[in-house]
């Protein structure tokens, strides 16, 4: 049954008892015309087959609630919903839409599909149990927008894996927890779904989640608020979710602006966060009793006030991250004594160069160093081994000679001779051992590094092709066991600076290589100009 403020709205006076059994619930009704007493149900309520399952309406399916059944000749397996359908008369086949999104799951069954056109649907969706696909036509068309008014999807009554959200932008939500999404003992699939200014007044503005382990992939979590934890995604009580290519940016709470973990264990692989922020602490993400998240191939940069924060008391957490891009490497991360942090493989600390952060695109430049920086046993769907973060850059050109020019770009091209990069780096990242990178002549004012490749960089001629490192650091990196087949000539290398002296931790010596550092390699250097370059400490050119 259905009961206005549920349980608590009954008054006993002390003077007997409620036996509240199952299947009750507390939801508004959605009455056709209650001002002119039709209390039929719209399509869109969820009384529609919330009866005793035992019982039956006319039309075969499970009872409604209440004595006016919506009784339907169809039965799916895929429900219709557009802007121009209705919830009044309508069946859901493909001729008779519904309205409502809530209208397909009410009347649907598991293994049935929700199919839902372009549009803006102001409603609030709850899956009822039901593990079936809901899908929209594009995320960038087709929005389910809360109005302010709860959470905007609810799963909640154990559906798996096969209960599916995919294709929608989901906005506007506003509820204590779970602004954007609330899932509770449920391990649902979302695919391309983006989270946006969505808000919770205690946690998860984005997504709660509760002793529940879904999987998202291709998912934004983009301008939501907490105002306590999680502006992104709050974890609790042994949450283990999967997440792949998943962004999070701008979002913003008390703590733990993007996720925030309570005895919980996320796998992140391809993730990125970026400009995310905390009032208090933890502006990437918050790390709380118990939690041991793992990452791989992931991006933390921009966020503030830490990228990483464990709470300083309690049961310790600990954190595992490999082949991920750190700003300020693995000394920013804030352990208040109260857990480890497992650094593997490949972590770096570099810029990642997003495309344009202004407009929360986060692909990378081609000259990205995050770019085929990931685990080398995992690849992009370009044959490729994987970039860091949730955007990779795809190209299907392969080498062996990268190509460079002044009026190359480093935004869509693959370095083909017809299609030639801006930047030496882009060719450097996108080769491989033996390849060669053709720099035409031109100024190319950047900070190179070779990152492990034995490759030939050539430029046209050392009067005319130069490489200006604008006081940035070592024009030239080669530190990473280049071997005599790493070559480097005809170019000009100008205008680096190495600041400081001494040896830091993390770091290694400073202040060494202005124009050109070498460690722990042997190149070929060949018709090289170096000059006005300086090092604090030793070895200006």
């Amino acid at each position: 049954s259905n009961i206005e403020g549920g349980q608590d709205s009954i008054v006993t006076n002390g003077n007997g008892t409620v036996t509240w059994g199952n299947g009750n619930i507390d939801v508004d009704a959605h009455f056709l015309d209650a001002e002119n007493n039709d209390y039929h149900l719209l399509a869109s309520s969820q009384c529609i087959n919330g009866g005793h399952p035992d019982s039956l309406d006319s039309d075969g399916t499970v009872s409604d609630m209440g004595p006016y059944p919506y009784l339907n000749t169809y039965s799916g397996p895929t429900w219709y919903i557009t802007e121009s359908g209705n919830d009044t008369t309508a069946t859901g086949a493909s001729d008779d839409p519904f309205r409502s999104i809530q209208a397909g799951i009410n009347f649907s069954s598991n293994n049935d599909s929700v199919a839902v056109a372009a549009g803006t649907y102001v409603e609030n969706i709850n899956f009822r149990g039901r593990n079936i696909k809901v899908v929209g036509a594009d995320r960038e068309t087709t929005i389910i927008d809360g109005d302010s008014s709860g959470t905007v999807v609810t799963i909640e009554s154990g559906e798996d894996s096969t209960a599916v959200l995919s294709g929608f932008t989901i906005q506007n939500g506003n509820a204590l927890d779970g602004g954007g999404m609330f899932i509770r003992f449920s391990s649902p699939t979302l695919t391309d779904v983006t989270f946006s200014n969505n808000t919770a007044l205690s946690t998860g503005g984005g997504m709660y989640l509760w002793d529940s382990s879904p999987t998202l992939t291709d998912v934004t979590f983009n301008d939501n608020t907490a105002d306590y934890g999680g502006g992104g995604m709050y974890l609790y009580s042994s949450s283990n979710p999967t997440l792949t290519d998943v962004t999070f940016s701008g979002n913003t709470a008390y703590d733990g602006g993007g996720m925030f973990f309570t005895n919980s264990s996320p796998t992140l692989t391809d993730v990125t966060f970026n400009d995310n922020s905390a009032v208090n602490t933890g502006g990437g993400m918050y790390l709380y009793s118990s939690s041991n998240p793992t990452m791989t191939n992931s991006i933390l940069w921009g966020n503030s006030p830490q990228e990483i924060y464990f709470y300083e008391s309690g049961d310790p957490t600990s954190i595992t991250i490999t082949y991920s891009d750190i700003q300020g490497g693995q000394d920013s991360i804030v352990t208040n004594d109260n857990g480890t942090v497992t650094w593997g493989d490949g972590n770096v600390d570099i810029d990642p160069l997003f495309v344009d952060v202004d407009n929360d695109d986060y692909h990378l430049l081609a000259s990205s160093q995050c770019i085929n920086g990931g685990d080398p046993t995992t690849f992009d769907s370009d044959g490729s081994r994987a970039d860091m973060g949730a955007h990779y850059y795809h190209n299907e050109y392969s080498g062996p000679t990268w190509y460079i020019a002044e009026s190359g770009n480093d935004t869509t091209a693959t370095g083909a001779s017809d299609d030639p990069f801006r930047s030496i780096q882009s060719g450097i990242n996108f080769s491989s051992d033996a390849d060669s990178v053709t720099v035409a002549a031109g100024t190319y004012v950047e900070n190179i590094n070779f990152r492990g490749r034995n490759i030939k960089v050539a430029g046209a001629d050392r009067e005319t092709t130069i490489i200006d490192g604008n006081q940035n650091g070592s024009v030239v990196t080669i530190n990473n066991n280049e071997s005599s087949t790493a070559m480097l000539k005809y170019f000009t290398i100008q205008n680096g600076y190495q600041s400081g002296t001494g040896y830091v931790e993390g770091l290694g010596h400073i202040g060494r290589g202005g124009g050109i550092f070498i460690r722990d390699a042997s190149p070929n250097l060949l018709g090289l100009i170096v000059r006005e370059n300086l090092a604090e400490d030793m070895g200006g050119g």
